[in-house]
């Protein structure tokens, strides 16, 4: 009986200190630069991804040059490859590992930890990560948030000098990994190009339709197929692209970030916010330039 009143009581105490750590954020707690980020994330990845939606994307290059809008096309590509494309995801992962923190320290002013809620929170997001994917859209990024966003807690009690160790650990680790892929001729991302594959083959889907499967789709079914082909490009594009290791350490530092409350004093931070513009342009804007001019080739 003891035993019994002990469990019903810790487990009150815990639904109690959950309830009281997920109450809604007060207006006064909300930072108005937070909520202009995230719309101007979420534009950006919208105009990232028009490519795909208009599936101008899976055209073939033959049949991209022969629209009568190939020329302006082409400039219109690749100033997004220059502005747009990698800068919204890399500023939405941010603010998601910057949400993080929040979450972790509105919980610990209210006496509880704020990992059951974290937790619950990662799951849901799972769940419409993977509806997303198979149902809606390939280009899925939620599943992987998800999945990246349960290694977050790991990080919650390490200094700030160890926390930016490893995120930016993270960020050139794909620099690594690439340099030693190619050094021993592998290709991680074979199996995967070999399940997609096969499900071409049974679908039916080819190099001559794939560009116009989603136009020609007569019923869900057909785009059902689709998507499900494409659930393996999408994880090959992670593969490939190291995206994982990326997303984490952009995580990793939009916790560092939070913990800190950068956004909490623009004005006490201004020197730092123009060192890293300056910073910004005079190393990312060649870079962008490279890759932008890489990927039309």
């Amino acid at each position: 009986m003891q035993l019994v009143q002990t469990i019903s009581t810790r487990f009150m105490t815990s639904t109690s200190d959950t309830i009281h750590a997920a109450r809604p954020v007060r207006s006064s707690e909300r930072h108005a630069i937070l909520d202009i980020l995230r719309g101007l994330a979420l534009l950006g990845i919208a105009l990232a991804n028009f490519s795909e939606f208009s599936l101008y994307s899976f055209l073939p290059a033959d049949a991209a040059g022969a629209l009568p809008t190939a020329g302006i096309d082409r400039i219109v590509r690749y100033l997004q490859l220059v502005f747009i494309d990698g800068k919204f995801y890399t500023l939405f992962s941010l603010l998601f590992g910057i949400g993080f923190s929040i979450i972790i320290d509105h919980a610990e002013q209210r006496g509880a930890s704020g990992l059951g809620i974290f937790y619950r929170r990662m799951a849901v997001l799972l769940l419409i990560g993977f509806l997303h994917l198979m149902l809606l859209w390939s280009g899925d990024i939620l599943m992987l948030y998800a999945c990246l966003g349960l290694l977050l807690p790991l990080f919650r009690r390490t200094s700030n000098r160890v926390l930016l160790t490893w995120a930016f650990a993270f960020l050139l680790l794909p620099v690594v990994v690439d340099f030693i892929v190619a050094w021993l001729g592998l290709d991680p991302s074979a199996p995967v190009v070999a399940l997609q594959q096969a499900r071409c083959a049974e679908y039916g889907i080819t190099e001559e339709n794939f560009a116009y499967w989603l136009r020609d789709a007569e019923y869900y079914g057909e785009v059902s197929e689709f998507l499900m082909q494409g659930a393996w490009v999408r994880l090959q594009e992670f593969i490939d692209g190291n995206r994982y290791f990326k997303v984490l350490g952009l995580f990793l530092l939009g916790f560092h970030i939070g913990r800190n409350r950068l956004y909490a004093d623009l004005a006490g931070h201004e020197r730092l916010f123009e060192r890293m513009t300056r910073y910004g342009f005079l190393f990312g804007l060649p870079l962008s330039l490279l890759y932008a001019w890489s990927a039309v080739q």
